[in-house]
């Protein structure tokens, strides 16, 4: 296993090409790994996400909403929003921030009132009833990445008493599936599949202790496990 220190995305290829045996990247390529790394990080997110539990979070007061529209626009340079969590809405730079409701909406009012109160997230479109007045908008959001090509591992949300259950999860999974591309033994596919689902279920707990206030216990690793580690975050 690579030494303890900053890891990257990359560090979790040569670390997954040493479970396979194949430090020398004799089939075990970036090329080989990533799509399976990206197979099972997306797995991870929507794990955190089915969960409600933070992963990668942001905000942004790039979102407009124009009088009288019936939803709330997503300008072109957000390209990472994979669901709101919250919004809010002001009139003008110098007013307080009011929440804006999540909730189903019911039909609009005849005469459209000067504030949003209310918002639905429904096939990728922040749906509103309309407003008479322009608003400003903020927004905290759950972040989503595209397919990841090289370079740091982005893992900013996730708490850093987390992360290294996240990193080893990635590991394992790679691994896991590249040991089925390879028709490995299944005892070795097992023993990754393992590691994997344990990984990510120490992750899952460790972050609803973190966000309940309840201390974590640290525990020892065994010697498949890998060692503790700090990811380095990227923004």
């Amino acid at each position: 296993m690579s030494s303890i220190g900053l890891r990257t995305f990359t560090n979790a290829l040569t670390d997954a090409r040493e479970l396979l045996n194949d430090a020398g990247s004799d089939w075990a390529t970036d090329a080989a790994l990533l799509p399976l790394a990206n197979q099972i990080y997306a797995e991870i997110q929507a794990e955190f996400a089915s969960r409600q539990l933070p992963f990668i979070e942001t905000t942004s007061t790039s979102l407009t909403y124009a009088a009288n529209a019936t939803s709330i626009v997503i300008p072109g340079g957000i390209t990472d929003l994979q669901e709101p969590l919250e919004l809010w809405e002001r009139q003008t730079t110098g007013d307080g921030w009011d929440l804006i409701e999540r909730a189903t909406l019911g039909p609009a009012s005849p005469t459209a009132p000067d504030t949003i109160g209310q918002w639905e997230w429904n096939e990728g479109i922040i749906k509103v009833n309309p407003c008479s007045r322009a608003r400003l908008i903020l927004c905290r959001y759950r972040r989503t990445f595209p397919y990841i090509s090289s370079a740091a591992l982005p893992m900013g949300g996730v708490a850093s008493t987390a992360q290294e259950h996240v990193y080893w999860s990635l590991v394992f999974g790679t691994a896991w599936l590249a040991a089925i591309s390879r028709e490995h033994s299944e005892m070795k596919i097992n023993r990754f599949e393992r590691q994997y689902r344990k990984r990510m279920s120490d992750s899952i707990f460790t972050v609803t202790h973190d966000l309940a206030g309840i201390p974590n216990r640290q525990e020892g690793y065994r010697a498949d496990s890998g060692p503790a580690v700090v990811i380095h975050v990227t923004s």
